[in-house]
């Protein structure tokens, strides 16, 4: 589907105070994550992410919107803490996938490339709500891989 909202708002309010429980969720979806590229194959990583999606979320893109909204504004806000997603889109974009099924919440990691110049890209997609980047970016690449 083609992005038409981001989780950015400068205006959102978001709860100020600590979560640890989260906190301790971000620190371990990160280093999660930086496993996953160290030491599997693209491949493989795609088979994990899409053997943590429910049977019943695989085909089914409605989610819940307010929790979604809320857990992705939180990781964004947070993420500085642990780990820095400059030129790390697709470290980033598992983090954030890996942090969401903790919460129960199930998104879309896609990956796309524009050809000239040619680039790759990696974001996480909520129907046509782009979940880490602006969807005004991730329009100007085309999905190659969607899970």
């Amino acid at each position: 589907m083609l992005p038409d909202a981001s989780v950015y708002d400068a205006s959102a309010s978001i709860s100020s105070a600590l979560q640890w429980r989260r906190i301790a969720n971000l620190a371990r979806s990160s280093f999660i994550a930086s496993g996953w590229l160290k030491h599997r194959s693209l491949a493989t990583i795609t088979q994990t992410v899409a053997s943590m999606r429910p049977l019943r979320h695989r085909d089914d893109d409605r989610l819940p919107a307010e929790a979604l909204r809320d857990a992705a504004r939180w990781y964004l806000r947070t993420r500085p803490l642990v780990m820095s997603s400059r030129d790390e889109c697709l470290h980033d974009s598992l983090t954030l996938v890996r942090f969401l099924a903790a919460e129960q919440l199930h998104p879309q990691w896609v990956i796309g490339v524009r050809m000239r110049p040619f680039a790759a890209h990696s974001w996480v997609q909520a129907g046509t709500l782009v979940l880490n980047d602006m969807h005004e970016h991730v329009r100007g690449f085309t999905p190659i891989l969607v899970v």
